[in-house]
């Protein structure tokens, strides 16, 4: 009786959703066989291009009619339709956000979604990059170089190196009219007059000398990358650190003392010789304690202090599952933090050391290599215009930017052996050598 009524309140149910009448008629022959009526319902919903609720319409039908491996291969392709459908949408949506076409990348974006909701790349876009306020859009003109848009926007010249590392651009590399690049809003910091960095070098300076190492590093950290000074504030940072570890050493907390010496840059003096004093100090102390610790940092969300517990761990415990199960947890959240940020090939990299099994990591690399994919295609097809414009030292960077994005390009890479037989060619008959 239970299950006839649960029939019954289902049946009524997917009545009102596909806008069906409620007469007693209609009722009763639904009743009278369930599966039809949702095999019915399925397919107007899959003629509707529908398909995720089709797809659970048709789940609905394996359910009542289990062991029907035409109905698992009809769900089966239809998850697999929606699949391609949203991952097309996808790559146009990027395609469109690269050429600064906002407006046509949402729309495509969103219709990504309504194939596949949970499409990270596309949940991406949508709330982190389509609305940024702290960047703005800036079609190159005829005639620009980076340092004329940095003092056109930031009143700036020297900022140019700033500009080319937003846009993943080498600031000797030539730009070209009609890209579109992306301009951050920067903070006070980058627009401060020499003067005022140096005063503010030089108080942190006086700080270290009065052991006050946690102001001084609060004055340090004001100097942002790509400014002029900023290889300065490195320098006395990395000074900073190696005081911090030092004295955290002296209180028995290595894995402290470890986390401060790996922000010190590799050729600082006494670095590495330090870094092996505190392994040495890590391997007598308890491995359960240390886990705690890594899982405690993750959980506060300190990824980069968890990771460095945890790979000292690894290093002197390499079958050691619990860690190993550990710094994947962590190197996931580190990938997902990655991909907010719209870095994937950093993302992508990180993603590489889990376990494929392990979550959604083989869906998230898959995610992350298609936008990448995307990026190398428009790469390549500026190659291309550059070939036939005979500009065929443009169209082998251009050639080269789109490798080094997706190396299984192959097309790519005859492109450029091809250019550059005919760079010989044309320098052999320019000194009228022989070909």
């Amino acid at each position: 009786m239970n299950s006839l009524v649960r029939a019954i309140i289902s049946v009524c149910l997917a009545c009102l959703l596909a806008g069906c009448g409620s007469t007693w008629s209609r009722l009763k022959a639904s009743i009278s066989s369930p599966s039809r009526h949702y095999r019915e319902l399925a397919a107007t919903k899959q003629k509707q291009d529908r398909i995720n609720e089709a797809v659970l319409l048709w789940q609905v039908v394996r359910y009542m009619e289990p062991g029907d491996k035409k109905v698992d291969n009809t769900i089966k392709n239809l998850q697999k339709t929606a699949r391609k459908k949203a991952n097309r949408y996808f790559l146009r949506g990027v395609t469109a956000y690269q050429h600064g076409d906002f407006a046509r990348a949402r729309l495509n974006f969103l219709t990504t979604l309504r194939y596949r909701p949970d499409h990270r790349g596309a949940l991406d876009y949508l709330k982190n990059r389509l609305h940024r306020k702290e960047q703005v859009s800036y079609r190159i003109r005829k005639g620009d170089s980076l340092s004329t848009i940095a003092y056109r926007v930031y009143k700036d010249a020297e900022l140019a190196p700033v500009i080319a590392y937003f846009n993943d651009l080498s600031p000797k590399a030539p730009i070209f009219p009609g890209k579109v690049l992306v301009l951050p809003t920067l903070p006070d910091e980058y627009l401060k007059p020499p003067s005022t960095i140096e005063r503010l070098l030089k108080q942190a300076r006086k700080k270290v000398e009065k052991a006050d190492l946690d102001g001084a590093l609060a004055l340090v950290n004001q100097v942002e990358p790509g400014t002029r000074h900023y290889r300065q504030a490195r320098k006395l940072a990395d000074r900073i650190y190696y005081c911090q570890a030092k004295a955290l050493m002296k209180k028995q907390l290595y894995w402290e003392a470890l986390e401060r010496l790996k922000r010190v840059s590799p050729g600082f003096k006494k670095r590495d010789k330090a870094i092996a004093q505190a392994r040495d100090h890590l391997k007598s102390q308890a491995l359960d304690d240390r886990l705690k610790l890594a899982r405690n940092r993750l959980e506060q969300g300190l990824y980069l202090e968890a990771r460095t517990v945890a790979e000292e761990i690894l290093a002197t415990s390499p079958g050691n599952q619990a860690a190993r199960s550990l710094m994947n947890d962590i190197n996931y959240a580190i990938a997902n933090q990655l991909l907010a940020e719209g870095k994937d090939q950093e993302a992508i990299a990180v993603l590489e050391t889990i376990d494929l099994d392990y979550e959604d990591t083989a869906i998230l690399i898959n995610d992350a290599q298609l936008r990448l994919n995307a990026a190398a295609e428009t790469h390549y097809r500026n190659g291309v215009k550059y070939f036939l414009n005979e500009e065929l030292e443009l169209a082998i960077r251009q050639w080269q930017a789109a490798l080094k994005l997706n190396p299984n390009l192959d097309k790519a890479r005859r492109d450029i052996a091809n250019a550059r037989r005919l760079l010989k060619k044309l320098e052999a008959l320019e000194k009228g050598l022989p070909k």
